[in-house]
C-alpha cells in the first residue's frame, strides 16, 4: 500500500511541475501525458542543477518538493479536472505494479546506478568521479530523479519510483493511442499502427521492471518522438517538444545521439533554411539542459560525452582517456 501512495505522490509532483511550466490548455489524454512527462523532465533539470551546488539530501529534496507544491497551488488554485485525476491514478497504479512485481534489481543497478544515487544524496558533483568507477561516466538523468525522490516522506523507498513512473506514462500513451481505434472507431493511420507495434514491443521487452533499466525510458522516448511526428503535420509540429524529448532520450542513453537529426531536420523544414531562428534553438531550455549535462560529464570524467575520446579535455588532471 505504501508503494501505491508514494507512486501517487511522486506522479502528482511531476504533474505539479508540468502544470507550472506548461501553457497547454487542452484537456485530452495526450495533453495529460505531455504535462506529466514535461514535469518529470523539468524536475530532472532542477535536480541536476542543484547538485552543482549541494548534495540532494532528504532535507533539500523535501524543501524543493514543498516549493513546487506551493507554486502549483498559487498558479492553479489547486484545481484538478477529471482527466488530471484519471491519468494520475492510472499511471500511479501501473507504477506501483511494476515495482511490486519486480523481484531483483538488474546488475547495473547494484553496480553503479544505486551507488551513484547514494553519492548524489551525500555529495555535490565530484570532480573526477569516473576514476573511482568508470561506469559512473555512463550515468543517466534518471539517477538524479531517483536521488531527489529520497525525501523525509518517502525516504529510500522513493528511489525506485521515478523509473517506473516514466515507463508508466509511455505505457498509457501508446495503449490509449490504440484503444481510441477500438472505442471510437477512429481512422486507422500510420501513427496508430506504429503505436500498436510499440505496444507489442512493450509487452515483450518493457514489462519487467527488474530487467529493463534506464534504456527502456530512452527507447520509449525515441518511439514517442516518432509517434508524435507521424501524428502531426510537419508545419504543426512543436519544435520545442521535439527538442526536449530528443535531449531527454540522449541524456538517458548517449548512443541515441543520432536522434538530434530529427529536430535539426524539422527546424530546417519549418524555417525554410532560415538561420535567423537558429539562435533561439541553440539557447532554448532544452539545449540548456543538454549543455548542463555536458558540463556535469566534464566535471566527473573530463569528457563532454563520455567515453567518446574526441570530446575529452586531456589537459584536465582527472581525465583518463584509457
Amino acid at each position: 500500500m505504501d508503494i501505491l501512495v508514494f507512486s501517487i505522490l511522486t506522479n502528482f509532483i511531476y504533474f505539479c511541475c508540468g502544470s507550472i511550466i506548461s501553457n497547454n490548455k487542452k484537456n485530452d489524454f495526450h495533453s495529460q501525458f505531455n504535462i506529466y512527462l514535461i514535469g518529470l523532465i523539468f524536475l530532472a533539470f532542477v535536480s541536476l542543477l542543484l547538485n552543482f551546488f549541494t548534495a540532494l539530501d532528504p532535507k533539500i529534496n523535501s524543501i524543493i518538493y514543498f516549493i513546487i507544491f506551493v507554486v502549483f497551488v498559487i498558479k492553479t488554485k489547486f484545481i484538478l479536472n477529471k482527466n488530471n485525476i484519471k491519468f494520475l491514478l492510472i499511471s500511479s497504479f501501473i507504477t506501483s505494479l511494476l515495482i511490486i512485481y519486480s523481484n531483483v534489481n538488474r546488475p547495473d543497478a547494484g553496480l553503479y546506478h544505486l551507488p551513484y544515487v547514494s553519492i548524489i544524496n551525500e555529495n555535490k558533483i565530484i570532480f573526477g568521479l569516473s576514476n573511482l568507477h568508470f561506469r559512473f561516466g555512463h550515468i543517466s538523468i534518471l539517477q538524479y530523479l531517483s536521488a531527489i525522490n529520497n525525501n523525509y516522506l518517502f525516504l529510500e523507498n522513493g528511489i525506485s519510483i521515478p523509473l517506473a513512473s516514466a515507463v508508466s506514462f509511455f505505457y498509457i500513451y501508446f495503449f490509449y493511442d490504440v484503444w481510441k481505434i477500438i472505442i471510437s472507431k477512429e481512422k486507422i493511420s500510420s501513427a496508430k499502427i506504429f503505436s500498436l507495434f510499440i505496444l507489442i514491443y512493450i509487452a515483450f521487452k518493457v514489462a519487467d521492471y527488474s530487467n529493463f533499466g534506464n534504456d527502456a525510458v530512452a527507447h520509449l522516448s525515441f518511439f514517442y518522438l516518432i509517434s508524435y511526428i507521424l501524428s502531426n503535420n510537419i508545419k504543426k509540429i512543436d519544435l520545442n517538444i521535439i527538442l526536449v524529448i530528443s535531449v531527454f532520450a540522449f541524456i538517458n542513453k548517449t548512443t541515441l545521439g543520432f536522434i538530434f537529426l530529427i529536430p535539426i531536420t524539422i527546424f530546417f523544414l519549418q524555417n525554410k533554411f532560415n538561420l535567423k531562428n537558429f539562435f533561439f534553438v541553440i539557447f532554448s531550455p532544452a539545449t540548456s539542459l543538454l549543455y548542463l549535462w555536458m558540463i556535469k560529464n566534464i566535471i566527473i570524467s573530463g569528457c563532454a560525452i563520455y567515453p567518446i575520446t574526441i570530446t575529452c579535455f586531456k589537459q584536465f588532471s582527472w581525465t583518463n582517456t584509457q
